[in-house]
């Protein structure tokens, strides 16, 4: 009776430390910097697309192209950053 009492108490000593393991928030290792970065890129590519809805010039469309695909290069090499540190995207998603 002695040894099923101390196989019950391992058991369950056993279950708390994985439980207290599963409930430890995780370390975030992404620099708070490129997620800074990642917002400023964001709101960037918005004004840039606002602006792009006003404009009737043809070279004034083409510039204003040109800094929106500069823009999404910028914010794809920041999100192959954030995911090469195992970090989720803004908003606690997964990183497509």
């Amino acid at each position: 009776m002695i040894h099923a009492v101390q196989k019950v108490r391992s058991g369950i000593a056993v279950l708390a430390r994985l439980f207290t393991r599963w409930r430890r928030p995780r370390p975030q290792t992404t620099d708070p910097a490129l997620l800074a970065d990642l917002r400023e890129v964001q709101q960037q590519l918005k004004c840039a697309q606002q602006r792009f809805d006003q404009l009737t010039d043809y070279d004034l469309l083409e510039a204003c192209i040109y800094e929106m695909e500069s823009l999404q290069a910028q914010y794809r090499y920041l999100l192959r950053q954030i995911r090469a540190q195992g970090m989720a995207c803004p908003g606690g998603t997964p990183c497509p």
